[in-house]
């Protein structure tokens, strides 16, 4: 898997988690509602700043959106 597709993964997971919509994920983050479907969606890379928005949001560590890459990725 990208890491794209495993940051799409775990932002879902957390959020459907949290009963949370996506509209009013992205209106927390300050983030249209494409965009944040872009990135669940793994269509598109996300900033540093904006994956701190959406932990921050989402109430997880940063860290915890990348779990499951692998150890060894360059």
């Amino acid at each position: 898997m990208t890491l794209e597709e495993i940051i799409a993964i775990r932002v879902r997971e957390y959020r459907l988690g949290k009963r949370i919509s996506m509209a009013e994920l992205a209106q927390r983050i300050g983030m249209s509602k494409a965009m944040l479907s872009k990135i669940e969606n793994a269509q598109t890379s996300c900033s540093l700043s904006t994956l701190s928005r959406l932990a921050e949001a989402l109430g997880v560590p940063v860290t915890a959106l990348f779990r499951g890459v692998d150890a060894e990725r360059e």
